[in-house]
């Protein structure tokens, strides 16, 4: 709505034909740059007359970026505050806001907007998992209004998908264990550790290698104190497009060891029988001794509390003690330290 005000002094009479010049200010707002122009609309009244409306428009001194590359140009479904950088030309200065960056069609939040220069715009974006996989295209408006528009600038990729991890689960303690999981749309490049994550603590990414768009290779570590029971797994992709599994992969308890009989031989014995015994060991459980000298012969599980081993030692087995591990299949572990002594 128009703003009236007086001009002229109130008992001026206006001659026929006469003139009367009248000025107000106005202050442009952001809205009126975005929109490019302002109209300025007036009219005048006295004695009961109204004169006829006249308008005029001005349209605003805008100054139209220009995009040069849009990197990355892929994000993926469920990126969450991903940068994508914009290069361009003549970014203004201003007050850059989320709305100075859009992309066409729904599912993508802008985040923040900052220029970095006159030739960078940082941009932290977000991808629902939902979004259309399609190509978008990218607009940024100044701060003085002027706007250019990328047909095509960005793409939204399919997220990553899980479905299935070999093993399926790995013991407490368990150290620079392979596992490989299957599913689809991993993307080639260099994967960081932090693409592979594991739900709860004490699960170790060393590394994370693609083999193909369905297999990545994943070396883990199992902390001994690790929480036993079920872990989802998390895949992001080099697009920052997220996938989850619930429960694909458990800890295992490792096992433990009570005592060993006989706890002390002879070095120069062979073929000497061992019990161990303890909890959680698995068919298949190996067991080793610190040092050199002793060899294990065979391993017998006899069941979760028992394990039966023979071993010899050689003429020349130091003396002192040794220690003493159980690893069972799953990789999980235990080490009783000085539990078995070489006599002389």
């Amino acid at each position: 709505m128009g703003t009236s005000f007086a001009c002229g002094s109130s008992t001026a009479t206006l001659a026929s034909a006469g003139t009367l010049t009248c000025t107000a200010t106005y202050s442009v707002s952001q809205a009126d740059l975005t929109a490019g122009s302002v109209t300025n609309t007036a009219s005048a009244s006295g004695a009961g007359l109204t004169s006829n409306t006249a308008s005029a428009t001005v349209k605003a001194a805008v100054t139209p970026p220009m995009i040069l590359a849009v990197m990355p140009n892929e994000m993926g479904q469920g990126a969450v505050k991903q940068n994508v950088y914009i290069v361009g030309l003549t970014f203004g200065d201003g007050t850059w806001t989320p709305m100075s960056v859009q992309f066409s069609g729904t599912g993508i939040t802008v985040n923040s907007v900052t220029r970095t220069n006159l030739f960078v715009l940082t941009v932290s974006v977000s991808v629902l998992p939902n979004a259309a996989t399609t190509l978008r295209d990218v607009t940024v408006v100044n701060p003085d209004g002027g706007r250019v528009t990328e047909l095509h600038g960005s793409d939204v990729d399919p997220a990553p998908s899980i479905g299935s991890l070999s093993p399926t689960s790995l013991g407490q303690g368990a150290a620079s264990q392979i596992v490989v999981i299957t599913g689809s749309n991993f993307l080639s490049g260099t994967w960081p550790n932090s693409s592979v994550a594991f739900s709860g603590t004490g699960i170790t990414v060393n590394s994370v290698s693609r083999s193909d768009s369905t297999h990545l290779t994943v070396i883990i570590s199992v902390s001994a104190t690790a929480t036993v029971g079920g872990r989802s797994v998390t895949v992001t992709n080099l697009d920052g497009g997220v996938g989850s599994l619930g429960s694909a992969f458990t800890v295992n308890a490792r096992p433990t060891i009570t005592s060993l009989n006989p706890s002390s031989l002879r070095h120069g014995l062979s073929n000497q029988a061992m019990t161990i015994t303890g909890t959680g060991f698995v068919n298949g459980a190996t067991v080793s001794f610190s040092g050199t000298g002793i060899t294990v012969n065979s391993v017998s599980w006899t069941n979760a509390t028992h394990v039966a081993v023979v071993i010899s030692l050689s003429a020349s087995t130091a003396t002192g003690t040794r220690n003493v591990t159980v690893t069972n299949p799953d990789a999980g572990l235990f080490t009783v330290s000085n539990g078995f002594t070489v006599l002389n």
